[in-house]
């Protein structure tokens, strides 16, 4: 018999299922994530299980997401899968109206960043698309003369303690309470893609073809995005993607449309979202 729970964090044959499925669904490792000791109360799986094994699920994120200077109370939902044998039974709307039921009118924004192909269920569940953009830089104006910065080790403790004492980069769309999510990407591969270009600066970043990507600077202190750019960007870089929008005038900023971001607000939110801007990749759960 199918049985809906929301306590698969306590529960350690569900918790081993979700991560088989979350595995198999989306090639991430839950499991590693889990070892680092940052799975807290903000991340709740809602799931469909029958004999222990999970069907499907729809995860809630409580964060504090900052939009232009506001910080509102937020409900990301995140890793939607259902087994394929047990896809075309409406179990992640099923999911995700439970999710509603719980959250909505007790929070200040309810939204998710959905795939192409997931669309229509989330606009029959209420949610609206907000347009959204890339930001980008031509990287001649920001290379950096002489030898290129090489990755440093530093520990999930280490990285975390930097950003609790950090600045945010942006206060323009951006989350510091985001202390369970940023664990999941350092685990996946982020811990080889710290920097440290200048005194008191740490960023994660990575070169991927001719496109320099900035996620993030972390810093005690306010810092000149493009003073650190121009400590940190390759010769062989044609051009910087900041993975949010910046809060400083840049020269040479440019944007483009996003049709892939997926961002979508449920329309019980209070939050009204500005168009045109980044979503975080880092804050992406």
């Amino acid at each position: 018999m199918m049985r809906f729970d929301c306590h698969v964090r306590e529960n350690q044959i569900l918790k081993e299922s979700f991560f088989k499925l979350s595995k198999e669904i989306f090639g991430i490792r839950f499991d590693l994530w889990e070892e680092s000791g940052c799975w807290t109360n903000s991340y709740i799986p809602f799931c469909f299980h029958e004999d222990g094994q999970v069907l499907a699920n729809a995860s809630v994120n409580l964060m504090k997401l900052t939009v232009e200077g506001e910080i509102y109370e937020a409900v990301q939902i995140g890793t939607v899968m259902t087994s394929r044998e047990f896809r075309g039974q409406g179990l992640s709307e099923k999911l995700l109206r439970k999710i509603l039921a719980d959250f909505e009118g007790k929070t200040d924004l309810i939204y998710l960043l959905a795939n192409e192909d997931a669309m229509s269920l989330y606009q029959r569940a209420g949610f609206e698309t907000v347009p959204a953009v890339r930001c980008f830089l031509p990287a001649e104006a920001y290379i950096k003369e002489g030898n290129q910065l090489l990755s440093m080790k530093k520990t999930l403790e280490e990285l975390m303690a930097l950003k609790k004492a950090s600045v945010p980069v942006t206060d323009r769309r951006w989350s510091k309470e985001d202390r369970h999510i940023l664990p999941f990407y350092y685990v996946h591969g982020f811990q080889d893609m710290i920097l440290e270009p200048i005194e008191d600066v740490t960023i994660l970043a990575e070169m991927e073809g001719d496109t320099f990507h900035l996620y993030d600077v972390l810093s005690p202190h306010k810092v000149s995005l493009a003073e650190v750019l121009r400590s940190i960007v390759p010769r062989n870089a044609l051009r910087v993607e900041l993975h949010f929008t910046p809060n400083e005038a840049l020269s040479g900023l440019y944007r483009e449309p996003d049709p892939d971001s997926g961002f979508m607000v449920h329309k019980s939110s209070k939050a009204a979202m500005p168009n045109n801007l980044t979503y975080p990749t880092i804050i992406t759960a």
